[in-house]
Order: C-alpha cells, then structure tokens, then sequence
C-alpha cells in the first residue's frame, strides 16, 4: 500500500504495543507499527521529551483521523505515520532569495 493523491486517510485504530510502539490502522487497511523512540530520545524540546515518561506516552488518543497527545503538544503528519518514518531532527529550511518585506516595489 501507498499514499495516493487526494484520497482521504485517516486512522482508525491505535493500539499501544510496548515502550514507544504503537501499531495503527488506516483508513484504506494499510496497517503499521511505529516506534516513537527514536524521535523522542533525539528532541531537545522539553514539550516533547516530557512524553519519553512511558505513562504520558501512552496517553495518546485519536481525533480527527489523526493521533495526538496532551493538548496537541504532540502529533504528526499522516504521511510520517503511515510510513513509520518520523523524522529525527527538524530539517533546516534554506531560502532561495532574500526575503523582502512591505509593498512591492515592481
């Protein structure tokens, strides 16, 4: 299975595992084991690592197709999650022209 363009997806099961697993089920029947640890462990936000405490990791609930944690202060992109790819460190943004700010001037 794959993400296809346009088709709506959306989990409809979450299933806690074991220490930072958790097995999910999706909408078009694809099916997935994720392991949050390694994305836990590597976050230097506090907001983030507070759910390295296995008790709040395994919090979480579904809302909106999608799974979240806390007060949103943890969630992900579908795509990550039906990959199980979670991505380690924040990837940098490179600008390809120097911003400009306030009326054009074209």
């Amino acid at each position: 299975m794959s993400l296809q363009e346009g088709v709506g997806l959306e989990i409809e099961h979450a299933e806690y595992k074991e220490r930072y697993s958790i097995a999910m089920a999706f909408s078009d029947g694809h099916c997935t084991v994720v392991d949050f640890e390694p994305f836990l462990s590597s976050s230097s936000s506090t907001e983030t690592r507070q759910f390295l405490d296995v008790a709040r990791f395994r919090e979480f609930r579904l809302e909106w197709g999608n799974i979240v944690w806390g007060d949103y202060e943890l969630c992900f992109p579908l795509e990550d999650l039906y990959t199980a790819k979670l991505i380690k460190k924040p990837l940098l943004a490179v600008a390809e022209k120097k911003a400009t700010y306030g009326p054009s001037k074209e």
